[in-house]
C-alpha cells in the first residue's frame, strides 16, 4: 500500500525508464545514485525526483526495493528543497515556557500564586527533589527542579488533561508523569499537615476570631465542619461502585474543619465518593478519640455542621424542616451564616486549584495525592497572605437530607437540651 501511494505521488517517466533499462538491464538498484563515503569524505546525495520515479517501476515484491523507496522518500521530505540539515525535533523540556511564564502579570494568572510565594515554596521543596543528571549512562539529564515544580503547579491551577499541559510546556507525557509523582511526594514531605489545635489557648484563639472577624453569635466555636466531592475523570480500575457518588460520577471525598480564615484545621482524606459525610466523620480518628478516649474539644467548645451530620453535645446542626418555628428558624439562620465559612474555604480551594473542580485525570492513587497536596498548598498560601478571590460554588449539601442521630439516649437528650437552650438564648438576645 505504501509503494502504491509513493508511485502515485511521484509519477514515473516512461522515456527515462526505457533509457535506464537499456543501459542497466534489470538491475534497477543501479538506476539511483546513492551517497558514498571515501577516505573520510562525505559526498552529498544526488538523488532526484526523477530517480525515485524511475525506481518505482522495479519489482514491488522485492523487500530491498521497498525499503530503498521509503528511505529515499524520507530523505527527500526531511530536507527543505532537498538540501540543508535535518529538522531538530528535540524538546526543550519547558525552558522557553518557563521564561514566558516569568513575565510580569503572567505568573500569578497562570500559577495562582505570587512569585515570592513560589520562591519560598521552591526553597522548602527543593531538598526533597532529585537534581538533574550529567548526561552519562544511568544519569540522564533531567528538567531543572524549579521547572519541575512549576509544571505541576501549573497543571494543578489550570486543570484539564495532562497532555494539554505537556503540549503547552513542550514536555513529553512520560516525563511529566514521572515529574508529577516526584513533585507531589516532595510537597507532601515539605509542607506541614493540618493539625487541629489541642490546647485550650489554641481553641480559644479560633473561637475569638469567629466572634471578632465574623460576628458569630455562638461562643467558643472552634471550627465549621463539612465535606465536598472531588471529581475524577479517569475511571477507577477496581471497586468502581465505592467511588460512584450520589451525583452519579466517580469522585473522592474530602472532609474538613475550617477556621474563620478559611484555613483547614483538620482533614479526613483517602475516602471514596460513595461514603457520606456523617459516616466518614464517625469513622475518623478525631471522633473516636473524642468519644472513646481523651476529648479533643475542651469543655464548652463546639463545632458547627449542616444537617448531614448527627447531633452531638459538641457538634451543633440546624433543626429539621419539619420542626421549625420562628425561634428555630432564626437559630438555623445564625448557625448557617457562620457554618458557610467552610463552604467558602472549599470554594477557594477549588477555585485556585481548578484540577479539583474540573476533575483529576489520573489513577486513583495519584488523584488522592493530588487532593492532599492541594490542601497543603491552600494552607501554605493562606499563611503567607497570598489570597485568591475567584472561588467556585461547592454547595454539595442537599437541604432535604438530614443525618439520623445515632448517639446514645443520654447523650442525645443532652444534645437536644443544649441546642434548645442556645436557641432560646439567641432569640432573647435578638429581641433585646
Amino acid at each position: 500500500m505504501g509503494i502504491a501511494f509513493l508511485a502515485a505521488l511521484l509519477p514515473c517517466s516512461h522515456a527515462s525508464s526505457s533509457r535506464r533499462s537499456h543501459h542497466h538491464g534489470r538491475d534497477g538498484d543501479a538506476a539511483v545514485r546513492r551517497p558514498c563515503t571515501r577516505s573520510g569524505e562525505v559526498h552529498e546525495a544526488s538523488t532526484t525526483l526523477d530517480d525515485v520515479a524511475d525506481s518505482s517501476r522495479l519489482d514491488r515484491n522485492d523487500r530491498d526495493t521497498e525499503s530503498f523507496l521509503f528511505s529515499t522518500a524520507a530523505t527527500l521530505f526531511s530536507l527543505p528543497n532537498g538540501e540543508g540539515e535535518r529538522a531538530n525535533f528535540e524538546r526543550n523540556n519547558g525552558v522557553e515556557w518557563y521564561r514566558r511564564l516569568r513575565r510580569n502579570g503572567v505568573f500569578f494568572k497562570r500559577v495562582r500564586m505570587s512569585e515570592s510565594s513560589f520562591d519560598v515554596l521552591y526553597n522548602q521543596v527543593k531538598p526533597f527533589m532529585r537534581y538533574p543528571g550529567d548526561g552519562r549512562v544511568g544519569h540522564p539529564p533531567e528538567i531543572h527542579p524549579r521547572i519541575r515544580l512549576l509544571l505541576v503547579l501549573y497543571w494543578l491551577a489550570q486543570g484539564g488533561s495532562l497532555l494539554l499541559t505537556c503540549n503547552t510546556a513542550d514536555v513529553s507525557e512520560s516525563t511529566f508523569n514521572r515529574v508529577l509523582r516526584e513533585v507531589l511526594s516532595a510537597i507532601e514531605c515539605a509542607l506541614p499537615t493540618p493539625l487541629f489545635p489541642s490546647s485550650v489557648d489554641g481553641q480559644s484563639k479560633v473561637a475569638v476570631d469567629f466572634v471578632n472577624l465574623l460576628g458569630c453569635l455562638f461562643r467558643k466555636v472552634t471550627g465549621a465542619l463539612d465535606g465536598t466531592l472531588i471529581p475524577m475523570r479517569t475511571h477507577p480500575a477496581r471497586m468502581k461502585e465505592s467511588y460512584n457518588c450520589r451525583k452519579c460520577f466517580y469522585a473522592l471525598s474530602l472532609l474538613a474543619i475550617s477556621d474563620i480564615r478559611k484555613r483547614f484545621l483538620w482533614t479526613r482524606l483517602g475516602l471514596p465518593g460513595s461514603i457520606g459525610d456523617s459516616r466518614a466523620f464517625k469513622d475518623s480518628r478525631l471522633y473516636r478519640e473524642h468519644e472513646f478516649g481523651t476529648p479533643v474539644l475542651h469543655a464548652g467548645f463546639s463545632l458547627l455542621a449542616d444537617g448531614g451530620f448527627a447531633l452531638e453535645t459538641w457538634l451543633l446542626k440546624p433543626y429539621p424542616r419539619d420542626q421549625l418555628n420562628e425561634k428555630r428558624r432564626y437559630f438555623n439562620y445564625v448557625l448557617s451564616s457562620t457554618r458557610v465559612i467552610v463552604e467558602n474555604a472549599f470554594g477557594v480551594l477549588k477555585g485556585r486549584w481548578r484540577v479539583l473542580h474540573d476533575g483529576i485525570s489520573t489513577d486513583v492513587e495519584t488523584a488522592r495525592q493530588v487532593r492532599d497536596v492541594c490542601v497543603l498548598l491552600h494552607n501554605f498560601l493562606i499563611e503567607r497572605g497570598d489570597s485568591w478571590t475567584d472561588d467556585v460554588d461547592v454547595s454539595d449539601t442537599d437541604p432535604d437530607v438530614s443525618a439520623e442521630d445515632m448517639t446514645s439516649d443520654g447523650d442525645y437528650a443532652d444534645a437536644l437540651r443544649l441546642r434548645d437552650e442556645l436557641c432560646e438564648a439567641l432569640w432573647a438576645a435578638y429581641h433585646c
